[in-house]
């Protein structure tokens, strides 16, 4: 696992060769409980940041970590992560996937740093689900 003293191409490594997908979830999942039990005492943007610039989660593929990863980086008002998320609630159709980062838009205090400018959450989660209204199942 990962201690103190590990280096950037240390952490790295380790994300890219010995973590499992199930093993990256769990680790994201395990932010969003640190996030949601103390806030950012636990964690901010500069732990954030320095998790995503050693493991580039924002740039994980799987499904499964984005949907702990980008709303966690919507409530801490991370931009890094506001055109992927943009891009999951485009492209996947599954609420198991929407529902994080649309709660996170809407119950974020922070605001939402989109390439025009800083937002209010309610109504980028509004702006997004119109212009992907017609995309969704029946049950988004």
């Amino acid at each position: 696992m990962f201690n103190a003293s590990m280096d950037h191409a240390d952490a790295t490594s380790k994300w890219k060769t010995e973590f499992l997908s199930t093993t990256k979830t769990i680790f994201a999942q395990k932010l969003n409980t640190e996030y949601s039990n103390c806030g950012t005492a636990c964690m901010n943007s500069t732990v954030f940041n320095a998790i995503d610039k050693d493991m580039n989660i924002t740039g994980e593929i799987n499904p499964d970590v984005k949907q702990e990863w980008q709303p966690l980086g919507i409530l801490l008002g991370e931009k890094v992560t506001v055109n992927p998320a943009h891009t999951t609630v485009s492209t996947v159709g599954r609420m198991k996937y929407l529902s994080p980062i649309y709660n996170a838009l809407v119950t974020t205090t922070e605001k939402v740093q989109l390439d025009s400018g800083p937002a209010d959450g309610k109504q980028v989660a509004q702006d997004w689900y119109q212009e992907n209204y017609s995309f969704y199942s029946p049950y988004a």
